[in-house]
Formats: C-alpha cells, structure tokens, sequence
C-alpha cells in the first residue's frame, strides 16, 4: 500500500556534544487525519500528547556515537508510524515526542525506553522490557506489558490489564474491570472504582483501595502481604493464609451478599478493611 505522507519538514539540527556524542533534531508535521499511533523505538523514549489539530506534529531527538541510526516517522492512511534501529543500544537513545488529537489509540513497543501518554482517549497497549511506564488520564483501555520497569497509571477510565515480571505498578484511578500480576513486583491500586479487580503475585505485597465497592475481587499471592480495603457493607468474604494473619475489619460477612471477596495467601498476612 502507498503510503499516505504528508510532511513539513520544519527544522534539522545536527550538534556535536563532548565524548564524540552527536545530537540530531527534527520535526515533522503531517496534515492528514490520524486516529492511531503506532511505535517501535527500541530504547527511546515516546511522549504521547493531544492537541486540536486533526492531524500530528512529532518533535525527534537522537543522541548517538558513530553513524546516525536509522529512524522513520511515517503517516500511512490514518495511522502514524515510529520506529528507530539503533544497532548499538549502548551508543544511541532519544526522545520521540507527539502530539495528536485526543480520540487517537496507541500501541507503543521499547525495549529500555520510557512511555509516556497524557490525555489519549482510545485504546493504549504499551510493552517494554525496562523502561519506565507513565500513563495519565486515559479514556479507553490499558493493557499494560511492562517486564521490569516501574509503571504509573492515573485516571483510566477503561479497564486495565497490567503484567509485570520484577516491576511495580501503581494505579490511581480506574473504572473499568482492573487486572494486576507480578511476579516479584509490588502491586498497589487507589481510588478503584472496577467492578471486579484482580491481583496475583508470586513474591510481592498488594495495596488495593476501591471507593465504590466492588462486585468480585480476587487476590492472590504466594509470599506477600495484602491489604485490601473496600467501602464498609456486606460481602461474601472468603480469605485464608498458609502461614500467615487474616484480619477482617469493618465488613460485613454474609453468606447471601452480592459482594464477593476472595483473598489468599501462602506466606503473607491479609487485612481486609471496610471503611
């Protein structure tokens, strides 16, 4: 398929900083409608923002040694492009930064580089192997792979889907169905207001704190204490620990509620709280 690239080229800039580190600098404006981003950067950096415009301007940094990497920017229909080969990680990295209009999805792909999305309200799918994750005010879904990076997400109002294999990740604000996992990362989540949410971990604590109460949750981990605090009221509590203490405090056990509960632990303690 021809590619649809409308492009400005608005300014390059090549310097040259100390230890033979060069610096190139390039922006590019593209005209044509654009609902979808789509990146492979390797170990820079994408920063994903929203403007007026129907189309996208996309602000490229590179930092490297030896030759330029190789890098595209690309608008094919109404979907956008990134990707850059660095052939030697430890000698290249960057910052591509874009500004789209809000409606836009994202699918984002690094290997040590950051993501960052403010403001997008469709659909984000990120993956990173190291790199930090932040994600601010999203009005769709998240489904988050992030192998051992720290990962932030604020104000989704879709529903969130978070795996990390020794990275934690920090939720505030959720209000679709919520999906934690870790391996040995900390998992926390604040201000929830999913109708069901669940947490695994196999060596790390849960924190998860809902406003409205929620109709299912489960949570599990194999060495790590839970805290798990929910609106006071009646649930269908079941929660036990191997080795471990189950504290249930300001909720109301009942066999018949609607709220269910489901809280296990093999060397972790559990409280659970109604407030």
């Amino acid at each position: 398929m021809k590619a649809n690239r409308v492009v400005g080229l608005v300014w390059i800039a090549l310097l040259f900083v100390g230890c033979g580190e060069r610096v190139y600098t390039e922006e590019f404006l593209f005209d044509g409608t654009v609902d979808r981003v789509e990146t492979d950067l390797g170990p820079a950096t994408a920063t994903i923002g929203t403007s007026d415009a129907l189309g996208a301007r996309v602000n490229v940094e590179l930092r490297y040694s030896g030759p330029r990497p190789e890098f595209g920017v690309v608008q094919e229909g109404a979907t956008l492009y990134l990707t850059l080969l660095c052939d030697d990680p430890e000698a290249c990295d960057g910052s591509f930064s874009v500004f789209v209009p809000p409606s836009v999805s994202a699918n984002l792909n690094s290997s040590t580089g950051g993501v960052v999305v403010e403001g997008v309200g469709g659909v984000v799918t990120v993956t990173t192997e190291e790199g930090p994750v932040d994600l601010d005010e999203i009005g769709g879904s998240v489904d988050l792979r992030n192998a051992s990076g720290p990962s932030d997400l604020r104000g989704v109002t879709g529903s969130v889907t978070a795996d990390s294999h020794d990275g934690e990740i920090v939720v505030d604000g959720v209000g679709g169905d919520l999906e934690l996992s870790s391996e040995l990362g900390l998992l926390v989540g604040t201000h929830l207001a999913s109708g069901e949410g669940r947490a695994s971990t196999n060596s790390g604590p849960v924190y998860l704190t809902w406003d409205e109460a929620p109709a299912m949750v489960e949570i599990e981990t194999v060495s790590g204490d839970i805290v798990l605090t929910v609106p006071a009221g009646p649930y269908q509590v079941v929660a036990g620990s191997t080795v471990g203490e189950v504290t249930v405090d300001g909720v109301s056990e009942e066999p018949g509620a609607t709220n269910v509960m489901r809280v296990t632990s093999e060397f972790g303690n559990i409280t659970i709280s109604g407030v």
